[in-house]
């Protein structure tokens, strides 16, 4: 499968283009430090495209799929915080994807699969879902407006792809897993929100408004009661609701925030391992190892050594690359309880 990209509204500014073999990168630099950024990647019967922008004027671009298939989208947010997703069935035939002028760095990823991927997947799943057609026009607000929260779990996926430094066949089969782990996280998602009890509206705007509370304060964050009086609701619909639309208590959701954002650091950074547990909050560095270790099952050094490695290497990754898996019979794994950008 393919999917072609087209601008129609001109991007002005510096173009750099870098192609290799199955693979493209085109970045625009545009005046006052605006840019925009597209990759494409395709491996077998899949193709992914990623975006990256900060722009002053809003573009549209018109995306055309080969065949059809199924398309996952997912938007991330500034300082890399992962935000929606939605699935969608396509077809041979153009969309518009209309991107509004954005004053902060906005991220955002396209999949496209073979619809026998999922279907085989619903399969094993036992489940009966059938994904909506995707829009002849689209807004990327509104991935914001009506769709799905990134799971900290679909995080966790996404960053170890993101920093995944294996190589040659290796790494294709990490990361056709991943990706497949992360599909599998998307439809368990959007069948566990079928049986979610009702939200109001202003409740759902609260709770998003606490998990942003609680993302940008991880040094000092607040008791349940405190975060519960700012956004305008009690303990009780706090942990409730919570839990509900993000899959996670509340502080559950910060601590893998928080080991999320420690691993992405470690391997992206030269920060010590000290530094980092000073960012975001702990009294040690033993005390942030401890509960590093608990979380990932291995310390943080060990995230250290393997980027040193890897930095001595002759291959590095640069943009955040995206596999999905080519061969079916991967997905006999999940049956197994097997299963990552």
């Amino acid at each position: 499968m393919q999917l072609t990209t087209n601008y129609i509204d001109k991007i002005s500014g510096q173009q750099t283009t870098k192609k290799t073999e199955g693979e493209s990168i085109i970045e625009y630099t545009v005046n006052d430090g605006d840019y925009f950024l597209e990759k494409t990647q395709k491996v077998g019967r899949y193709f992914i495209t990623y975006y990256e922008f900060m722009l002053n004027s809003p573009i549209t671009i018109s995306l055309s799929p080969n065949s059809k298939g199924i398309l996952m989208l997912f938007l991330l947010e500034g300082e890399q915080q992962l935000s929606h997703h939605l699935i969608r069935k396509v077809n041979k035939e153009n969309y518009m994807l209309k991107i509004d002028s954005s004053k902060q760095e906005t991220r955002y990823i396209s999949i496209l699969i073979p619809k026998e991927i999922i279907i085989k997947l619903k399969q094993d799943l036992l489940i009966d879902f059938e994904a909506e057609e995707l829009p002849s026009t689209l807004k990327l607000d509104d991935l914001i407006k009506k769709n799905k929260i990134i799971s900290p779990e679909m995080k966790s996926v996404i960053t170890d792809i993101c920093s995944c430094q294996r190589d040659g066949s290796f790494k294709q089969v990490y990361l056709e897993n991943k990706i497949i782990e992360l599909l599998f996280l998307q439809l368990e998602y959007i069948n566990q929100d079928q049986s979610k009890s009702y939200i109001s509206n202003i409740d759902i705007e609260r709770m998003h408004s606490a998990r942003k509370l609680l993302t940008q304060n991880i040094k000092h964050p607040y008791t349940l009661s405190t975060l519960a009086k700012k956004v305008g609701t009690n303990e009780f619909k706090l942990k409730k609701y919570f839990k509900e639309l993000f899959g996670s208590t509340v502080f559950g959701y910060l601590n893998e925030h928080k080991m999320n954002k420690a691993k992405e650091r470690l391997q992206n950074s030269d920060i010590t391992i000290s530094e980092l547990a000073e960012d975001l909050g702990y009294k040690s560095q033993n005390h942030f190892s401890t509960v590093f270790k608990k979380f990932y099952g291995y310390p943080p050094s060990d995230v250290k050594k393997v980027k040193n490695i890897n930095n001595n290497s002759t291959h590095t990754i640069y943009l955040l690359p995206l596999f999905i898996i080519e061969k079916l019979e991967a997905l006999e794994l999940l049956t197994l309880g097997t299963f990552i950008l």
